[in-house]
């Protein structure tokens, strides 16, 4: 009995050889490969599907997946019956996480507005306390305060950096008359 193969293109990121475990990765180039995955045993055989299993990079996702008339579940995605030439293209996105900061009465921080910021990735903020105030306590996103300057740890969700401000204690002292 004669056999045949239905060749078509795969597009995987450069770097990645195709038809190995048809694993693609996250990448932001992509090239084309003409695969011979499917066999066709002889006049008649039914066309196959072929599935490939999508592995983005840390800190990024699918986000989305087209051709061959297939349908993406979970990390898989598997083409319906491959009958013509077709081809496969996988997209990635980075991960973003919103960060809002928040300052109560007696300062302010800058940026003063919800930060959008990439996962695994950190964010500044700049605390100015008014007139005859300090900074009390800063918290939130594992940050750390240096000086006037709170930066969050690595962002993996989202997340709120809370300042608060009090009177300074020595403007206080110098405002009861003690020196």
């Amino acid at each position: 009995m004669p056999s045949c193969s239905i060749n078509f293109p795969i597009c995987v990121p450069l770097g990645v050889a195709p038809g190995v475990a048809n694993t693609i990765a996250r990448a932001f180039s992509i090239a084309c490969f003409t695969a011979s995955t499917v066999d066709r045993s002889g006049f008649g055989a039914p066309a196959r599907t072929t599935a490939f299993t999508l592995t983005p990079d840390a800190h990024y996702q699918i986000e989305s997946v087209t051709g061959c008339g297939g349908t993406l579940a979970g990390d898989t995605y598997t083409t319906a019956a491959i009958t013509s030439d077709c081809t496969v293209t996988a997209t990635f996105a980075i991960i973003t996480h919103t960060v809002t900061p928040s300052a109560g009465a007696g300062g302010t921080i800058t940026p003063d507005t919800p930060q959008t910021v990439d996962d695994g990735a950190t964010v500044a903020f700049t605390l100015t306390p008014d007139a005859s105030y300090v900074i009390g306590d800063v918290s939130g996103c594992g940050g750390a305060l240096a000086g006037d300057v709170y930066t969050t740890g690595p962002v993996t969700a989202d997340c709120e950096v809370d300042a608060t401000f009090v009177v300074d204690p020595v403007d206080v002292i110098f405002r009861n008359g003690f020196d």
